[in-house]
């Protein structure tokens, strides 16, 4: 058996584990250490062909405009009710509580432009997006100008 783990003491917790559940029929071989730059010149690495062809091969994602429309009306629906979930990033409180003090509002701004960040490096043909310019005008926050 060849376990991977990315730390020591992780290495040990599941050694211990091995030998508890296994038994006295095990025994440990070796243990191999190997370095951030070893591991990299060790990972597999993809082709140029093989992604040229994984990328020709990929479908368009919505063919049918009415099942696209359908799909980003149900997602823009969802995504617009995270204004009142509780997020751990704004301190348990939701995104219309936090806009309410300079800090939570520009903690909630800058969850936005995450957001919209994310979105745009997304370059698939036919992606449905969530309409964060929706999120704004709910919760009242204008985008920054630079």
């Amino acid at each position: 058996m060849t376990a991977e783990v990315n730390s020591e003491n992780r290495a040990k917790r599941l050694r211990k584990e091995i030998e508890k559940r296994l038994g006295s029929p095990v025994v440990h071989e070796s243990t191999v250490v190997r370095t951030l730059d070893e591991m990299r010149k060790h990972a597999p690495q993809e082709e140029a062909e093989d992604r040229k062809l994984r990328e020709a091969e990929m479908p368009v994602r919505f063919p049918d405009p009415e099942v696209k429309k359908q799909l980003q009306a149900a997602m823009q629906k969802q995504v617009e009710t995270w204004v009142e979930q509780k997020i751990p990033a704004l301190g348990g409180r939701t995104p219309i509580e936090a806009v309410c003090d300079p800090d939570g509002k520009e903690m909630v701004e800058a969850l936005l432009l995450d957001g919209e960040r994310r979105d745009a490096r997304d370059i698939f043909p036919n992606q449905i997006r969530p309409d964060i310019g929706a999120l704004r005008r709910l919760l009242n926050v204008a985008p920054r100008v630079s």
